[in-house]
């Protein structure tokens, strides 16, 4: 397993031998808390180690994840989360150190959260010609409650318009999309994808729309006004906008976002499985689940 090159070796142990059990393909997170088991949380289950980790635990996995460059990675840090090679992130979780109202730093950090990356190839296919078609793109907005694939299946969408020749522009603020690591994606975004991390998406659209002249851009989870008159501001410019917003169905979404999309993607769970419904502007459904 890549990952394990961020433990040290008696925790490269003690997740070794939890790993035996379950398929790398399964695993969507590792946590480690201080005084508390090691947990590796897959699809469908939860392993807890029979070792209790320490608070040296914790702060010796960030020192090899980021290579012993913690300061390198101190505005990552205070805001929470530090992304490492493989496009694999990590939640940092500690007492947080405020100035003004502002977050400066995270000190005294006792529990990490090892989000490990996975990329779904083709889990768009079915979903492509609704947004891709002899019109042109729809403006497509991708709707879902937190943990159901929003974020992967935008990603497979990005990859799949500029695998085409389409000229992409990626806001990826969170560093969750394209993952970049020393400025270069670690997850395949396309051929013709710009990627701007770690920037605000309200800012971040108009700076890709003046420098690099996408066909289309991309943001996930947009939500605040400034974000919508940013993407008011890339259809004013002649660009599509491919999008996701957090949200269970189509009436959870704000009416002056959903006026700016043709298309809406909703991904629900019944029975276990992920469901995707498509949504025109009147909200008549196209059955892509037959």
């Amino acid at each position: 397993m890549v990952l394990l090159f961020i433990f040290p070796i008696h925790l490269k142990n003690v997740i070794s031998n939890m790993l035996d059990r379950i398929s790398y393909e399964h695993i969507e997170e590792i946590r480690i808390r201080a005084n508390k088991p090691i947990v590796i949380k897959c699809r469908d289950k939860h392993l807890l180690s029979d070792y209790i980790a320490k608070i040296d635990d914790v702060h010796s996995t960030i020192e090899l994840a980021v290579e012993h460059s913690v300061y390198a990675h101190s505005d990552e840090i205070k805001n929470g989360y530090i992304t490492i090679e493989g496009g694999h992130r990590i939640g940092v979780c500690g007492q947080v150190v405020c100035e003004n109202g502002v977050i400066v730093a995270m000190k005294h950090i006792s529990s990490i959260n090892i989000r490990v990356a996975h990329q779904v190839k083709g889990c768009a296919d079915k979903l492509m010609e609704e947004i891709y078609n002899k019109n042109g793109i729809d403006n497509t907005l991708i709707i879902s409650s937190p943990g159901l694939g929003k974020t992967t299946l935008l990603r497979d969408i990005v990859r799949q318009l500029s695998d085409r020749g389409i000229d992409i522009g990626l806001v990826d603020e969170r560093g969750e999309v394209a993952a970049a690591y020393m400025g270069i994606a670690q997850n395949d975004v396309g051929k013709c994808t710009d990627v701007l991390s770690f920037c605000k998406k309200s800012i971040g659209m108009t700076m890709l729309i003046r420098s690099m002249g996408p066909k289309v851009v991309v943001a996930d989870e947009i939500g605040s006004k400034e974000d919508i008159d940013a993407i008011i501001n890339a259809t004013n410019s002649g660009c599509n906008v491919i999008a996701t917003a957090h949200g269970s169905g189509v009436e959870d979404i704000n009416k002056d976002t959903l006026k700016h999309f043709r298309k809406f993607i909703l991904i629900q769970k019944v029975c276990g499985e992920r469901i995707y419904k498509i949504f025109d502007r009147n909200e008549l459904e196209v059955n892509m689940n037959d």
